[in-house]
Parts: structure tokens; sequence; C-alpha cells
């Protein structure tokens, strides 16, 4: 990331930038006003606090929610030189994965904006893809980070759950959730990461010197791509090869993808009406959760949020699966990469290119209309629902000119030795985003 030098004419191309891009709905909140001591340009999602600024969530209901203090992760980037240029849209409440917000916007693909780029962090990714941004914060639950960075040809990176602070963030999921970074280049990553995580926090850095290990879990990772991005998918894998990385071919455990589906929607389902309920709270707002829940514009994401009041999880289920089936999938994991001398997964960060949206959460994929939601979860959930640090790293276009990505994923606490591993892709697939 080049720091600016002159922060005041960058500021007017960036604004210059979004009134050319409006249309594809970034941002819900912009902010090109002139600060003295601003060195560079971030976007941030708009269920991050930002003083000064709303955070709306992506809902009306938030509308006129002004937090008075910065998230601890705003406030150190703020201090480091960030200038924020505006708050992002995103799939309302963070709730889904198509960026189609029904109040603010769906946000729009900025090389076809008959497409979409996922979600939730939406709106962060096509703000850094179009340069209006230098980088974006987002938050990331499931997929919510990387699968917009990939779609967009970006770096996503999600740290090891509880790396970065999460106060002063519309929570969805405690267990789950974290902050996480998307820029055009991984130096930025880097500076960013140093700059959020607390130094008992930063770990070490033990990639290997020598050819990496990576596990390929051609089931269910591979399966079912569409055919040009497996054979895109093919060519970079024959590139690591070629350069001396050892390609794994092991499947995972079907233990392991049991428990996953145990924890998937157990744990978030249980823990949102009283995450969001404490946000709430602590920002003195009049509202229930099931205020939100009833003010959200997108029908399903509004149906999946009024069942949790209607319906809520009950406390023995969620006990026992954050307390066995989980824990029972980490152990299984972390056998797994012992067993195999792993250091790290790698596999595509979304088993598709930017789809055209269908209808409520439905894409067309080969043919057939299937849920975006699940489509974008499928290679992303499980290291989310482990906590586990994960990159995407861009990779060239496939035969229709759409970018992707490759995902990296390894255990917890290894945040600095995945980013050096992505370097080490990088230099092979796409060394001028170094």
């Amino acid at each position: 990331m080049t720091r600016v030098t002159d922060g005041p004419a960058r500021l007017v191309g960036a604004r210059d930038r979004h009134a050319a891009t409006a249309a594809l709905h970034a941002f819900i909140t912009t902010d090109f006003r002139p600060r003295s001591g601003g060195s560079w340009l971030l976007a941030v999602k708009d269920n991050i606090d930002v003083a000064g600024l709303p955070t709306t969530g992506g809902v009306a209901a938030l509308a006129a929610h002004r937090p008075v203090r910065d998230a601890t992760a705003v406030h150190r980037l703020r201090r480091a030189g960030a200038h924020i240029v505006g708050k992002t849209n995103l799939d309302e409440l963070a709730y889904g994965a198509t960026g189609d917000n029904h109040w603010a916007g769906r946000v729009a693909h900025p090389l076809d904006p008959a497409r979409i780029v996922g979600g939730s962090s939406a709106g962060t990714a096509v703000a850094v893809a179009t340069g209006v941004a230098d980088a974006g914060l987002g938050t990331e639950t499931g997929c919510s980070v990387r699968t917009p960075a990939a779609l967009c040809g970006l770096y996503g990176f999600r740290p090891t759950t509880g790396r970065y602070p999460l106060d002063g963030v519309i929570p969805v999921s405690p267990t789950r959730d974290t902050l996480g970074l998307m820029a055009r280049d991984l130096t930025t990553i880097r500076t960013l990461d140093a700059v959020i995580v607390d130094e008992r926090e930063k770990g070490l850095d033990n990639a290997p010197d020598s050819a990496p290990r990576v596990g390929i879990p051609l089931l269910p990772f591979y399966s079912g791509l569409a055919p040009d991005l497996r054979s895109a998918v093919d060519r970079l894998l024959a590139q690591l090869s070629v350069a001396g990385w050892e390609l794994v071919v092991a499947d995972l455990p079907t233990r392991a993808l049991e428990l996953h589906a145990r924890c998937a929607r157990t744990i978030p389902f249980h823990e949102t009406p009283a995450a969001m309920t404490g946000y709430l709270t602590r920002a003195a707002l009049p509202l229930t959760f099931a205020d939100l829940a009833a003010a959200v514009d997108n029908p399903g994401i509004a149906a999946t949020l009024n069942r949790l009041v209607r319906d809520p999880v009950p406390e023995p289920v969620y006990r026992r699966t954050r307390t066995r089936d989980r824990p029972a999938l980490q152990a299984l994991l972390h056998r797994f990469f012992h067993q195999h001398a792993l250091d790290a997964l790698l596999l595509p960060t979304s088993p598709i290119t930017a789809p055209i949206l269908t209808g409520c959460d439905r894409i067309e994929v080969g043919g057939e209309e299937v849920s975006a939601f699940d489509t974008f979860l499928r290679t992303t959930d499980m290291s989310s629902c482990l906590g586990w640090p994960a990159i995407t790293v861009p990779a060239p276009r496939d035969a229709d000119g759409l970018p992707f990505g490759m995902d990296l994923q390894t255990l917890p606490g290894r945040d600095l030795s995945l980013l050096r591993l992505a370097a080490r892709a990088a230099r092979l697939w796409n060394p001028e985003t170094l």
C-alpha cells in the first residue's frame, strides 16, 4: 500500500470514481471531506462503528444511528493514517450472501452490473475493486469477506477468530464472527493486519522455507465446479506442482462433514438474537431484535430472522452443538492436518464466478436454479465454523474474463504463516498483486 502524500487530490479522485460508479451501490454513506493526516483511503462495512457516520447494518430502522466512538479496529486504523471514505453496502444485518439489499440497493459487479459479487461484504469489495478505496474493512461469519473479494479479483483475509477486536460491530455469531480485510495487493493486507492486531495475538510465522505441503480435498470442495472454472483451477495447481509444491489429494473425513452440518446453522441461529440485542443495548437504541427482524426488507433474510424470533434454537441443542460437536470437529481437522503433515488446505474460494441473481437468494448454476447462500458458503464455511485463518488469493481470470480466487486455510494462530504462503502462491499466479 502506497502512503498518500497528496491526500486532498486523492480524495477528489476517489470522489470522482465513486460518482462514476454510484450505480453499483457500493456505499450507503460517503465522506470525502478533506482532513489533515489522512494518508490512505479505507472503506468500512456499514455494520462497523465509525464515529460521526451512521451504522445502519443495511436496514432503515438504524438509519439515524450515529455512534459516538469508533470500533477499536477503526480507531487503530485511523490512528495509523486511514481516511474513512464511507460506509459500504451489505446484505441486511450481514445475514445474506448476495449483496442484494432491498433498502440500500443491490450491489453490482464492476465488470458486469448484471452480475452480483456475493456478500455480505459486497459493497466493501466493490469500493476497493473500483479504486474508490485503497483497502476495505469487512466482517465475516461464513463467507462474507472472501467470496466478494474473490469474485472481484481481490485478496480477502479472514484472521483467526479473536485476532481482531470486535467491539463496535453489529454481531451475527460471537463464536464465528471476525473482522476481515480486502485489498488489491497483499502488502496492504499485511500492513493493515499489523495495525489492527493486538500484540499478544500476532502469533508466529512458521511457514516452511522448503516446498509447502498443501491438502487438496477434492470432496467436497472441488466437486461440482463449473467446467471452465475447473480447467482454470487445474492450471493453477499445475503451476504449484511445477514449482515444487507438494499437493496432497486427501478428502476430508465423512465425519467432519457430518459435524459441520450440525454446527453450521445451529450455533449462529442461537447466538444472533442475544448478540444483536447486546449491541442495541450498548448503543442505547430503543429497539429490540424483533424490531430489527421486522424491519428487514429482503424477504429471504426477513423470513430467517423472524423465524429466530418465533422459534429460537433451544438452549440444550445449542449447548450440545457448541460444547461437543464443534470441539469434535476441531479435533478431527487437527488430526487430519497432522496425519498428512499439511501446511494448509487449498481450494477454490467459490465454486462459481460472479453469477446473475434470478430471484431472492437464487442463482443459476449449470442450468439449475440453486441457493446463492448455500453455493457461496460451500467452500468457506467450515473454516469459519472452526475459527481458522484463511485468505483468498486472486487468480488469473477464467475464460469469460471473470475473476476468481483460491482459498488457503490453515490451523488457528498461523496467520503470519498463511500470509507468507499466500505470497508464495501469488508470485506464481499474479505477481503484480504482491
